[in-house]
């Protein structure tokens, strides 16, 4: 009688331990399925890269101010260093928003925002378009107080009826006026018109 009650007790015990084991298991598939089911946009990054306090990739971000959207940033990855306050993003884009209604498209293959003041710099085939203009660059920043893009190297600018190059330039967001510094030339193109 006493060796039933141990077979049965030790049954129950391997019983019992399997159950945990399988429930283990299924909470462990799920787990890992709902992390491979999120899509690519939020998913961290297993390598965190140099500094970086944390890696993402897919990144959208949208800059506000007083209810207002002023800035919207889209990149192929992006790594946030917390003790510097910055992000850096690969391959991306950023959408200025005026106040007319009109948009200035910004693009180049890297980027550096200033979390804690907005301000922005990117490096690299950097083209900025507002529909009439191109402005073709190395480098350039964004001061978001002021709300100037500002290109300290040389750049060339192209519209439909001009082609210039200068030192240096800046383009006022809010009056859509740019400012050339340094040797400015060019060709000014006159259309015929019939």
């Amino acid at each position: 009688m006493a060796l039933n009650h141990i077979r049965k007790r030790n049954i129950r015990v391997l019983l019992l331990i399997t159950m945990f084991l399988v429930f283990g298991l299924v909470l462990a598939v799920f787990i890992g399925y709902r992390t491979i089911s999120i899509p690519q946009e939020v998913l961290l990054s297993s390598v965190i890269q140099d500094d970086a306090t944390i890696s993402i990739g897919k990144v959208h971000q949208t800059s506000t101010r007083d209810g207002i959207k002023e800035w919207r940033l889209d990149a192929t990855s992006a790594h946030f260093i917390d003790e510097e306050k910055l992000a850096v993003f690969d391959d991306l884009s950023v959408t200025f928003f005026l106040k007319n209604g009109d948009t200035v498209a910004m693009s180049a293959q890297e980027g550096y925002l200033k979390t804690d003041t907005q301000d922005i710099r990117i490096q690299g085939n950097v083209v900025v378009d507002d529909g009439a203009i191109k402005i073709l660059t190395d480098t350039l920043n964004y001061d978001h107080h002021q709300r100037v893009l500002v290109a300290k190297k040389p750049v060339e600018i192209l519209g439909s009826t001009f082609h210039l190059m200068a030192d240096s330039a800046s383009y006022d967001l809010a009056s859509q006026q740019t400012i050339f510094d340094g040797h400015v030339e060019g060709t000014i193109f006159d259309y015929l018109r019939f």
